[in-house]
């Protein structure tokens, strides 16, 4: 009886352990994961100059621009990016945007737009971009837009997959970093790169 009595005690602790675990999974896919990073961490990858961190920087900047276009009196605008990218690095990913991009310069004037690049996630063949853009308000103010993109590529040329907007202030705009000294030369002609398409939105 003893045995048998301590075999049914057993059991019925693994029975509340597993009844617990069970709750804690359910709670657990509850919650949702939601991060805004601030730029100050840098790329997730902690390398800002691999290929894989260009591709995905290229192809969401070159989205964002194409959809919300701004530009000086001269037709440019600056690109800002993360801390660390190498002047190489930099000049490649300039020269694979569309036409006016620009470096930020010590001394460039206001008057010139800037899109930031807040946080790069490069997780194998996806990743995601956080991107500040410049805007106008319903007044014609000036407004820092916020918009997340997710890239995929890898085995196939890079492209956007979707893009998550957030109200203004949500993505934090990152201090201007300037890779190269002295105002940087703008391109004038886009040069050839992979294609980059939009799916589902």
């Amino acid at each position: 009886m003893r045995g048998s009595t301590g075999n049914m005690f057993k059991a019925m602790k693994i029975t509340v352990a597993a009844a617990s675990l069970s709750l804690l999974w359910g709670v657990g896919g509850c919650v949702s994961y939601t991060s805004v990073p601030e730029p100050s961490k840098g790329i997730a990858l902690g390398h800002t100059n691999s290929g894989g961190s260009i591709k995905t920087i290229v192809a969401s900047i070159e989205r964002v621009v194409l959809r919300h276009p701004m530009r000086d009196d001269q037709g440019n605008y600056a690109v800002n990016l993360p801390v660390g990218t190498t002047p190489e690095t930099a000049a490649t990913i300039i020269s694979r945007l569309p036409v006016g991009a620009m470096l930020p310069y010590e001394g460039m004037s206001k008057s010139v737009p800037v899109y930031h690049i807040g946080r790069v996630w490069l997780r194998g063949s996806s990743g995601k971009v956080d991107v500040v853009y410049p805007s106008r308000g319903d007044l014609g103010q000036s407004v820092d837009g916020g918009v997340t993109v997710w890239v995929h590529g890898g085995d196939r040329p890079w492209y956007v997959k979707r893009m998550q907007y957030w109200a203004p202030g949500t993505v934090p705009t990152p201090e201007i970093y300037v890779p190269l000294d002295g105002e940087v030369g703008v391109m004038e002609e886009v040069e050839e790169s992979e294609e980059v398409q939009e799916q589902d939105g």
